[in-house]
C-alpha cells in the first residue's frame, strides 16, 4: 500500500509504503527522510527523478501500536526546500474470547479492543451487515475504544462468523470470531418462593447446534422421575421441557427447604444446565378434610419453611384460637421439642375454646390443635397461618364438618288386629 496522506492507521506487524513527490522549477537535488524529527537509522527509502520532479517511497514496518510522525524533505538545485509530514498510526485489535466462542446465560459477552493513538469507528458485521442492538443482541460501545456484544438469547439461529470491524483514516481492518450459542434458559425469574403445597410449572428451553439428545431434571442432586416432565422434540436446533411438580412435596422428600431445579440438556458436546432457586416458606395443614363424629379429632400444622416465621397462628374462620411464639423449630434445634407449648391451658382464664374443648401443642415443626367433646358447633374452616417478620403471611387450610350421634331411643313394636279394617285400631302398641 501507499499512502499520500497526512493521517495512517495500520495494524502492528503491517507494512506500509510512504511515497512522496517533489515538483519544481529547477532541478531536484535531494530528498531526506526523518522519523520524529531523527533521520532512520537504517534509510530504505528508493528515489527517482524525472526532469524536474523527484519521488521517493520509505517502507515502514510498524512493529508497536505507536507509529510514529514520518517527513519526506526536499532541495532542489536553488536550494527551495519543500516538506510533507504523515502521522502514523500503529494499532492493535484483539478480541477477548479468541477465534471460537460457545455463549451461554452465565457467559454471553465478546469484546473487541482497539489500542491505538488515534482515533477510530468500530462495528461489528455477520452476514456483511451491521449489528445492531435487539430483543437477541446488545451492542455497546465504550470509549470509542472497545465494542461489546452480548448475546441477551441462546438461540442457534445467531450462530456464525462475527467480524470485529475498525475503520481510521481510510484505512479499514478487522478480526473475527466464530460463535456458536449453546445454552439452557429456564423461564420466570431467577429466584421464586414458594408459599402453599401446590404444584407448579417450570419450562425449559435449550439451544445447541450439536445435537441434543434428551432433557432430564435434577432438584438438589437428585433426578425426578420422568414422569414429573415432558419434553419436546429437537427442532431448528433446540429443545424444551415442561416440569409440573409440587416444590413443598419436594422440599418434604428431598429434605432441603431451598430447592435448587435444574434442567440439564445432554448435547453431542456435553451437557448444557441451567437452574432455579425455588424457597419454601410453607406449611401442611392435614387432614385437609375431617368429618368427624361427636368426639375427639385434631389438626396438624406442619411448617415446611427455610425461614422461621415469628407466629404461627391457628384459626377458626376469622376467630383466632391460638399464636405461637417465641418457638423453637425442629431445623433450629436438631431435635424436636416435646410437650404442651407454654400458653394457656384448658380451664385457665385466657385460654381460647370453642364449643369442644381446644387443646395445643408444639412437637418439632408441627403445631398440633386437638378437640375433645366436639359438638356440631365446631364444623368450619380452619387456617393455620405463619406470619413472617417482614409482614408476609403463608398460609393452609382444612374443612371440619362433625357430625352428631342421635340418642338412643326406645324401640317399640306394633301388632295388626286380624280381620280389622280402622287403621287406628288395628294397630296397637307392644311394649
Amino acid at each position: 500500500k501507499q499512502w499520500y496522506q497526512r493521517r495512517v492507521a495500520i495494524t502492528a506487524g503491517g507494512t506500509i509504503t510512504l511515497k512522496c513527490a517533489w515538483g519544481s522549477s529547477d532541478t531536484p537535488a535531494s530528498v531526506e527522510w526523518k522519523i520524529d524529527g531523527e533521520p532512520p537509522q537504517i534509510d530504505t527509502s528508493e528515489t527517482k527523478s524525472f526532469g524536474y520532479q523527484m519521488e521517493s517511497t520509505l517502507e515502514v514496518t510498524v512493529v508497536e501500536n505507536t507509529g510514529g510522525t514520518y517527513t519526506c524533505i526536499f532541495k532542489d538545485g536553488l536550494d527551495n526546500v519543500g516538506e510533507t509530514e504523515t502521522q502514523l498510526y500503529g494499532a492493535s485489535l484483539e478480541i477477548d474470547q479468541g477465534k471460537e466462542f460457545y455463549p451461554t446465560l452465565d457467559d454471553n459477552r465478546i469484546k473487541c479492543t482497539l489500542t491505538t493513538q488515534g482515533t477510530a469507528a468500530m462495528t461489528w458485521l455477520k452476514d456483511q451487515q451491521v449489528v445492531e442492538t435487539s430483543a437477541s443482541q446488545e451492542v455497546e460501545i465504550v470509549d470509542t475504544a472497545e465494542i461489546v456484544l452480548t448475546s441477551l438469547k441462546m438461540d442457534p439461529l445467531l450462530d456464525g462468523i462475527y467480524i470485529c470491524q475498525v475503520t481510521a483514516y481510510g484505512e479499514t481492518f478487522s478480526k473475527e470470531i466464530e460463535l456458536a450459542h449453546t445454552g439452557v434458559v429456564i423461564d420466570g425469574p431467577q429466584e421464586i418462593i414458594v408459599r402453599s403445597s401446590e404444584a407448579i410449572t417450570l419450562t425449559c428451553n435449550a439451544a445447541s447446534r450439536a445435537k441434543i439428545g434428551k432433557i432430564r431434571w435434577d432438584v438438589n442432586g437428585n433426578r425426578l422421575p420422568q414422569g414429573k416432565f415432558e419434553n419436546s422434540d429437537y427442532v431448528d436446533f433446540q429443545m424444551s421441557s415442561k416440569l409440573i411438580t409440587n416444590p413443598v412435596e419436594d422440599a418434604i422428600t428431598y429434605g432441603g427447604k431451598v430447592l435448587d431445579y435444574e434442567c440439564v440438556a445432554a448435547t453431542a458436546a456435553g451437557l448444557v444446565k441451567e437452574y432455579k432457586e425455588i424457597t419454601v416458606l410453607a406449611l401442611e395443614l392435614t387432614p385437609v378434610n375431617v368429618v368427624a363424629v361427636e368426639g375427639t379429632w385434631e389438626l396438624t400444622c406442619t411448617v415446611i419453611s427455610d425461614i422461621k416465621p415469628k407466629f404461627v397462628v391457628m384459626k377458626k374462620g376469622d376467630e383466632e384460637k391460638k399464636k405461637w411464639a417465641d418457638f423453637m423449630l425442629k431445623s433450629e434445634t436438631g431435635q424436636e421439642s416435646d410437650g404442651e407449648d407454654l400458653g394457656p391451658k384448658p380451664g385457665e382464664a385466657d385460654y381460647d375454646v370453642g364449643e369442644g374443648e381446644y387443646t395445643f401443642q408444639q412437637d418439632g415443626n408441627d403445631f398440633i390443635m386437638k378437640v375433645d367433646v366436639s359438638t356440631y358447633k365446631d364444623a368450619g374452616t380452619y387456617t393455620c397461618q405463619l406470619i413472617y417478620a417482614d409482614t408476609s403471611e403463608s398460609f393452609d387450610t382444612s374443612t371440619v364438618k362433625v357430625r352428631s350421634v342421635l340418642s338412643p331411643q326406645p324401640e317399640i313394636y306394633y301388632t295388626k288386629k286380624e280381620n280389622s279394617t280402622d287403621c287406628d285400631s288395628a294397630l296397637k302398641p307392644l311394649l
